[in-house]
Formats: C-alpha cells, structure tokens, sequence
C-alpha cells in the first residue's frame, strides 16, 4: 500500500512539473476562405457558383464559420493543428466537381488557410487548396 502511495504521489509531481513546464497556453484565429480569384468572364456568376461549391462541401467561406480557432502551446502547434483541420475540410473538394460547375474558362481560385497576427504583420498561409491545381 506505501509503495502505491509513493508510486502515485511521484507521478502526480511529474505531471505537475510536466503541464506547469508547458507555459500558458496561446489562442490563434485562422481565416478560411477565398484567398485568390480571378475571371475574365462573368466574374459575379463564377465567384457564386464557386462560393456555393465550398460552402456545400463544408469549406466556409464567411460568417462565424470561417474563422477557425485553435488553442495549443506553441504557435508551431497552433499552424500545424490548424493544417490539419484545414486539410480534413478540403479532403472532399474535387477539380472535376469544380470543372463541372460551368466557370468561364478563365476562372483559378485559392482557398486557403490564412493567420495575420496584427493587420502589419505578415500573412501566414497553412494550408491551400487551388484551381485548377497549381
């Protein structure tokens, strides 16, 4: 019984050590959405109609939905969570859907995964997902 108290008393203090070690934790917002577009056709119909595959697909391109918040200890973390989320949205996007959607021939697009700190600081990208692919 003695050695189960120790045992458990010296894995409370490591945890202790280990989760006061990490820091305080940072909050990161992360936008989702069209990042590049262009058309030398009916720009309006194409930018819709794109606008409307993301949003079918679960890809936000505004409102609440489009800023993703993660909270993590590092900022290396934070992008790499933020990734990851990313890529897990843009799994279901297909070039050939988009194909389909009846663009001008013209039509490229980005939707990315951006983070800006302050509006002075530089544009961190973590993730895109272009077309046609780039």
């Amino acid at each position: 019984m003695k050695k189960t108290k120790i045992v458990v008393l010296i894995c409370a203090m490591f945890c202790a050590f280990g989760l006061s070690s990490c820091g305080d934790p940072i909050v990161k917002g992360y936008g989702l959405g069209i990042s590049e577009f262009h058309s030398s056709g009916t720009a309006l119909t194409d930018l819709e109609k794109v606008t409307e595959y993301l949003n079918s697909k679960g890809c936000p391109t505004e409102g609440e939905e489009h800023v993703l918040t993660v909270v993590d200890y590092s900022l290396e973390k934070c992008d790499k969570a933020a990734a990851a989320k990313f890529n897990n949205m843009v799994k279901n996007l297909s070039r050939d859907e988009v194909a389909k959607l009846g663009l001008s021939e013209s039509c490229t697009f980005t939707y990315s995964c951006r983070r800006q700190d302050n509006p002075s600081s530089e544009i961190i990208v973590v993730g895109a997902w272009s077309y046609p692919d780039k």
